[in-house]
């Protein structure tokens, strides 16, 4: 199985778009699939521990760096309690975990392309 580090290390534009970034890019959030890389699109089921389906399903794109929501489908109203989130590859439609943050993100990076 290929993780993300490898994948980055043979791919010059992700690296370039990650390493590269600028201070302004520590606010960013974006999300990894360790098959496909960083900056998917992303399919993210909103659900409720005590629900049985997804109340929403939510499509995001990585827009300047960024995840950002583009488009929602709302499929009933919430209901009540805490609140589960199910992330997607929009790609390879594998399981991944939630967003995160730009500048923490490229620190993990960094260290793991300079081995």
């Amino acid at each position: 199985m290929t993780n993300i580090y490898s994948t980055l290390k043979h791919n010059h534009w992700y690296r370039n778009c990650i390493i590269n970034s600028t201070m302004a890019d520590k606010n960013k959030k974006v999300y990894f699939c360790p098959k496909c890389g960083p900056f998917i699109k992303v399919l993210k089921e909103l659900w409720t521990c005590s629900s049985e389906g997804p109340y929403k399903i939510e499509f995001i794109h990585h827009i300047n760096k960024n995840a950002e929501v583009v488009d929602e489908v709302e499929i009933k109203s919430r209901p009540e309690g805490e609140k589960v989130e199910y992330s997607y590859c929009g790609k390879c439609n594998q399981l991944i975990g939630k967003e995160e943050n730009m500048k923490w993100t490229n620190d993990i990076i960094q260290m793991e392309l300079n081995q």
